[in-house]
């Protein structure tokens, strides 16, 4: 059995067990909105799992990006003066 099957198996299980204690009255509406979402992500991403590695490669194209800022920025960074409090 592949790992995909078997992930959107055990998302699409825990979203329903997540339902059936919703209709129960098991879980408060508070706490069970937050379940969905994560269980309702966990089969979207279970589903469409190529997308995590686009996300992957975003969040890499990111960090660079504010590496290089702060790179780029230090030079102007480290020329403003900081006010230090004079002795008399």
């Amino acid at each position: 059995m592949n790992i995909h099957v078997v992930a959107i198996l055990v998302s699409v299980a825990i979203f329903l067990f997540v339902i059936d204690l919703v209709r129960r009255r098991r879980l408060t509406f508070k706490y069970a909105m937050g379940w969905l979402f994560v269980s309702g992500g966990a089969i979207f991403f279970a589903v469409f799992y190529r997308l995590l590695a686009w996300f992957r490669i975003a969040q890499q194209f990111y960090l660079l990006r504010v590496i290089l800022r702060l790179c780029f920025l230090k030079p102007f960074i480290d020329g403003i003066p900081v006010p230090t409090k004079q002795s008399k």
